[in-house]
């Protein structure tokens, strides 16, 4: 199934620009082609599936390629494979965003802003697709933790979330009711 881009693939640009780890402009397709194999079993499969995802040129496709994998298989160890930090963190993202899998986000480190805004952006991700609230009051960032429960409270119909929304326009916009600003 071919999904928009999430916020993760654009925080995904952003974390690998700062840490340095960017790939040359690649084909489009070359995630997709290196990841059709099933999951192994093997040792010696797995070692080849991660050099095909890890040869490619493009940063995105290599977290793609790596994501698809994790996905597939239904296992988050298969981001561990993944050559660099930022490259294994994004596929941790990734795979939590289509696993609906919060403790896949739960298990990005904090050590940096970076690492704390992507596992922000995992969380507020989810949430909406597991629909449940209470992932939105881990968010961090209060423009994202609003956005959550906006989201949140979209996809499951309850405008009870729009109360949690710090924001007074977003909550406005959640709710339905104009905001008094006088």
């Amino acid at each position: 199934m071919i999904r928009p881009p999430s916020r993760i693939a654009l925080l995904c640009l952003a974390l690998a620009a700062l840490a340095g780890c960017g790939g040359r402009a690649g084909g489009g397709h070359a995630a997709e082609d290196a990841s059709s194999a099933q999951p192994a079993a093997t040792g010696a499969d797995q070692s080849r599936q991660s050099a095909a995802c890890t040869n490619l040129d493009n940063l995105i496709d290599r977290i793609q390629c790596f994501a698809d994998r994790a996905t597939k298989a239904g296992d988050i160890s298969v981001c561990d494979q993944a050559e660099s930090d930022a490259v294994r963190l994004q596929c941790m993202a990734i795979y939590a965003e289509h696993r609906g899998d919060p403790d896949a986000c739960r298990k990005i480190p904090t050590a940096s802003p970076e690492q704390q805004d992507l596992r922000d952006t995992c969380l507020a991700d989810v949430a909406p697709v597991v629909k449940r609230s209470e992932l939105c009051g881990e968010v961090t960032a209060p423009g994202l933790r609003d956005s959550c429960y906006l989201a949140v409270s979209r996809a499951t119909g309850d405008k009870s979330f729009c109360e949690r929304i710090e924001d007074p326009g977003l909550r406005s916009s959640c709710t339905g009711k104009a905001v008094d600003v006088g």
